[in-house]
């Protein structure tokens, strides 16, 4: 099957949060190292901020540079995947190039992912980091988030958001049927070909990370909810180990019943009774996420809504 001809030899996705001046520095970067590489390519800008600071800068790099700039404004803050995700359908490149707008990982090291598909024939390489320059607890979280993929299956997860991607592969997840994507697990679902490269990281020259705006906590819970089995599976656990510890316990009063005529009293009772329903308020709890998680599968809600576009 012939491959299909597109006019850039490579579309880079920015999701921009909240961002001023830095974009002109991005675009300003990529153009140094586009030209470097001696390859054309695509800026692709979606604005997911919740407030209209950002539009201006967005609309200034596409001023500067109208003939391979791509702006997006969407209706309201969807997150970073989402948002990355709508970029996506943009693309006319062969290869899809994601990178964060607050200059964490600098655009020269681009070449190091382009290298490293070529050396690997991967679908996907993404970059990983020996040492993140963030705080501690914002690095425990998202190791905690870019790990969770990991303890889902036994597969490696994706370290960065920062990703080389086939675009045959971004297509694919434009069909994705849910209103929340995590883009690393799902390219997990079509390809086995990812690959992981050490990059370079910066110390973020954003007052305040995407992530600790929008809840670190939250993209988390939905992750756990919409691609794993995990809090059902630890609730069934959970209920289980709880069950032979109540069972144990009565057997024990009746066995200090018959041999020595011990009145079981209201306080076994009351432990028991408390033991029960906590597990099932609990296991309640857990069933209610999954079912209101379906629920807004069911209804259709979008993964993004465009409100302007400056192609």
């Amino acid at each position: 099957m012939k491959e299909p001809t597109y006019k850039y030899d490579y579309a880079v996705v920015v999701p921009v949060f909240e961002n001023d001046a830095l974009l002109l520095e991005l675009a300003n970067l990529l153009k140094e190292t586009f030209q470097k590489l001696h390859k054309s390519y695509q800026l692709i800008l979606v604005d997911d901020s919740k407030t209209h600071r950002s539009w201006k800068f967005v609309q200034q790099v596409y001023q500067q540079q109208t003939d391979i700039v791509t702006a997006i404004r969407l209706n309201r803050n969807y997150g970073q995947h989402n948002a990355t995700l709508c970029g996506f359908q943009f693309v006319d490149a062969s290869w899809v190039i994601t990178i964060d707008d607050d200059l964490e990982i600098l655009p020269d090291q681009i070449p190091v992912l382009i290298e490293r598909q070529k050396e690997t024939q991967a679908d996907v390489v993404s970059g990983a980091f020996q040492r993140k320059k963030r705080s501690w607890l914002l690095n425990q979280l998202n190791k905690l988030f870019v790990n969770s993929g990991e303890k889902i299956k036994k597969e490696r997860s994706t370290k960065s958001s920062f990703r080389l991607i086939r675009k045959k592969f971004a297509d694919r997840l434009l069909d994705f049927p849910h209103h929340f994507i995590f883009i690393d697990r799902v390219l997990m679902w079509y390809t086995q070909a990812i690959e992981y490269v050490e990059v370079e990281h910066q110390a973020s020259k954003k007052s305040l990370s995407g992530y600790e705006r929008q809840g670190i906590i939250s993209l988390l819970s939905n992750i756990l909810f919409f691609f794993s089995s995990i809090p059902i599976k630890a609730m069934t656990y959970f209920s289980f180990i709880l069950s032979l510890l109540t069972f144990s316990f009565g057997i024990f009063r009746l066995y200090k019943k018959v041999y020595f005529n011990v009145p079981l009293g209201y306080t076994s009772i009351i432990v028991a009774i408390l033991f029960s329903t906590s597990i099932i308020l609990f296991a309640l709890g857990i069933i209610g996420e999954y079912l209101r998680r379906i629920y807004a599968i069911l209804n259709h809600q979008p993964a993004f809504e465009i409100k302007e576009v400056l192609s």
